[in-house]
């Protein structure tokens, strides 16, 4: 149900997925605890890796503010540190 409420959902508001792997997300992880001092688990992760394929799509431009939801804690999955 989530999955076919989440594809009309992006049609309707002509909206946008994306995917990346799990080396994207890892390497996200750690850029993210580097530069933000933020410990973010693998699924907030994937919002931040996919930001620089936004804009090599031109989804976004170097201009526009973007915001990126981090709701799950790296403490969570310290192992992946």
């Amino acid at each position: 149900m989530a999955g076919a409420w989440i594809l009309k959902s992006l049609r309707e508001s002509r909206g946008l997925a994306l995917k990346v792997s799990d080396r994207e997300i890892h390497r996200a992880m750690l850029n993210v605890a580097k530069r933000d001092g933020l410990l973010v688990e693998p699924s907030s992760a994937a919002a931040f890796a996919v930001v620089p394929k936004l804009y090599d799509i031109g989804a976004i431009d170097a201009k526009d503010s973007v915001v990126v939801i981090a709701t799950g804690s790296g403490l969570k999955t310290l192992e992946q540190f």
